[in-house]
């Protein structure tokens, strides 16, 4: 990741993620002064609180976010319902 001056890693995200599942993006948030990293299944249309494809940097570890949990449900574009 290139923060405008320099560029960073940050390894270990790769034992969450399987065959089926790959990186869409990973960013900085100022808000909470945390990287996250965002994981896709190519075929899956529904996210829900229940998956696991939000990634955090604690203590230097990608760890399961919850930061689903803290900002609300994400609702279904097509039905509308969380």
């Amino acid at each position: 990741m290139y923060d405008g001056n320099s560029f960073h890693q940050y390894p270990g995200l790769k034992k969450y993620i399987n065959e089926t599942a790959g990186i869409y993006s990973v960013h900085y948030d100022k808000f909470d002064n945390k990287v996250y990293a965002t994981a896709y299944k190519p075929n899956s249309e529904i996210f829900n609180n229940d998956d696991k494809m939000i990634f955090e940097i604690k203590d230097g570890e990608w760890i399961n976010s919850n930061i689903i949990n803290r900002i609300g449900s994400i609702k279904n574009l097509k039905t509308n319902k969380a």
